[in-house]
């Protein structure tokens, strides 16, 4: 199976891309080829040669040049192959909603949501109705792990751009605290797979740095009740604030894989995989959650290469890590 992946901007704010990569390299299967789709010859991850077997530049995605991005996916079909596409960014996801049948015409797999789930999301008096009807509180510190029960944390959120480790903010100066769930549900829209992290550090952008795996109740349970009722196809995560009372508030909803997941995959549960088996046709029973207490910390990576590598790539629009240029 040819997977393709998009989303794969690794500065400051890291896309989904990277890390649902790094869960399906990790596997080490044989039968599982990996290819970067980056509209960029340079930030794009394309030079670690420990993530996709071929890399293609394709246009940057938009509204406006749909097409032309579309004709770029077949032609990478037609050239080297193209079985599964997972697009990692909202903004991605969105353009190629209304196309997938499109690509599912000429052997281009894909799990993406409906139209009008999709238009659900971005409905903000929606989600809000929804979090009105379902308010829920949780107890100070219950999605901490037995073992952690009454410590708190040392730093919270920062406003950083591109160094998130510095000045950390102290616990008591903070009126809350942030969450993230992840959810899979798959083509008959049951839920296969839930998972949730409690966010320690993030930078201004979104992007998660340190973080620890929590129990799935109530924040994984209100994210389950979200993607049932929007009737939900593929990953979806829901970003939560959880104030010093309990209340617990949607602070954004996203079609697609958070960017922390890989962390979740190193702990026993891999949600690109699961949405492979999906693609491929399999009825997977629901997952056993991820025990609570796994801790994670996000370190930058970098990526060495040389010019005539870059040139190649932005000529060429491949590049791949089989090649000895």
């Amino acid at each position: 199976m040819i997977v393709g992946v998009t989303g794969l901007y690794t500065g400051s704010e890291v896309e989904p891309g990277y890390s649902i990569i790094r869960c399906l390299n990790n596997l080490r299967d044989p039968r599982i080829k990996l290819l970067g789709l980056s509209s960029n010859p340079v930030f794009g991850c394309a030079f670690r040669k420990d993530l996709a077997v071929t890399n293609y530049l394709v246009p940057p995605l938009s509204a406006d040049n749909i097409e032309l991005h579309l004709r770029r996916l077949k032609e990478i079909k037609s050239e080297g192959g193209l079985d599964v596409l997972i697009p990692a960014t909202d903004k991605e996801t969105a353009a190629l909603v209304p196309y997938a049948g499109e690509l599912g015409s000429v052997g281009i797999m894909t799990l993406l949501p409906s139209v009008s789930a999709l238009n659900a999301v971005s409905d903000k008096d929606g989600i809000a109705r929804f979090q009105s009807k379902n308010i829920l509180t949780m107890p100070s510190l219950s999605l901490e792990s037995p073992d952690t029960t009454g410590e708190q944390p040392a730093a919270i959120i920062l406003p950083l751009a591109k160094n998130p480790i510095a000045a950390p903010i102290l616990h008591r100066q903070a009126t809350g605290n942030y969450y993230s769930a992840a959810v899979l549900a798959d083509r008959r829209k049951k839920i296969v797979a839930m998972a949730a992290i409690h966010q320690l550090l993030i930078s201004k952008g979104g992007s998660t740095w340190i973080g620890k795996i929590v129990s799935a109740s109530p924040i994984g349970e209100t994210a389950k009740k979200l993607a049932v009722s929007l009737k939900w196809v593929g990953p979806l995560t829901i970003n939560f604030f959880v104030s010093e009372k309990g209340r617990i508030f949607i602070m954004g909803v996203h079609p697609g894989l958070p960017d922390w997941i890989n962390f979740v995959a190193d702990a026993g549960l891999n949600f690109p995989l699961l949405m492979l088996g999906i693609i491929g046709g399999k009825s997977l029973p629901a997952q056993p959650d991820v025990e609570a207490g796994g801790f994670f910390v996000r370190m930058s990576v970098d990526m060495v290469t040389d010019m005539r590598r870059i040139n190649l790539f932005s000529i060429k629009g491949v590049l791949s890590q089989d090649e000895s240029e």
